[in-house]
Formats: C-alpha cells, structure tokens, sequence
C-alpha cells in the first residue's frame, strides 16, 4: 500500500511543479522530476499549493463540506476570472456537451500483456484489503 501510495504521488509532483516528466520507471521518474525543478512553474505550483491547502483546511474545520468538490468548484472560477491558461497553468479547455454513446471498449488480445501488470496489482491490492 505505501508503494502505491508513492508511485501516484510521484505521478503526480510533476503535475503540481509544472514540469513534463513521463517517465514510467518510479526512480527515473524521481530523477526527472528532481532534473526538471529548475523549471517549476511558480504560477502552477501557487494554484496547486493553494487547492491543497484549501482542502485541507476544508477537512479539518468543515468535515462535513466535500472539499474537493469545493476546491474543484473555486479553482474553476479562480480560472475563469483569472485566465490561469494564460499565465503558463495547464487546463482542460472546453469540453464536448451532452453524453458519449455507450459502447462496449475495444481491447484485443495484443493488449493482454500490458493489462496484465495492472490487473494483477488490483489483485494483490483486493487481497491485501480482506
């Protein structure tokens, strides 16, 4: 469980810096991120810093309040207001109306390999948690 919990946050440090690492491996990706510092966004690591902190000020004083939600909610109107994609912070852009069709995925037998290490994770994961 804290090896998971440190490869989603190492997945996720790059994100919060501003920074491109896409590195699969958890210590060249460590490497990378480390590498990749001197090119932190400020702006991105100030929005970021700020949605953690406002949750976890949201859970400790409002317990009751679903944070995230909250967060997801001002970060969205910090955006607009501000025009955060024009001062260097990623953001989705504008996203498709109405729902997708529901379909079945398309997964062949050539994808089996690369699923496998996944799936087996979950597995030992759902073990681990009985």
């Amino acid at each position: 469980m804290f090896g998971l919990a440190l490869i989603i946050t190492m997945k996720q440090i790059p994100k919060l810096l501003g920074v491109d690492v896409h590195e699969q491996d958890f210590f060249l990706g460590l490497w990378h991120t480390i590498q990749a510092l001197p090119d932190t966004s400020l702006v991105t690591l100030a929005v970021g810093l700020a949605s953690l902190a406002g949750m976890i000020l949201l859970e400790r004083f409002l317990p009751k309040l679903p944070a995230a939600l909250l967060v997801l909610v001002g970060s969205l109107a910090v955006s607009a207001a501000s025009d955060l994609s024009e001062h260097g912070v990623a953001v989705v852009g504008p996203l498709p109306s109405g729902l997708a069709p529901p379909q079945l995925p398309s997964v062949g037998w050539e994808a089996v390999p690369l699923l496998f290490g996944g799936a087996l994770g979950i597995a030992l994961l759902a073990f681990a948690e009985r």
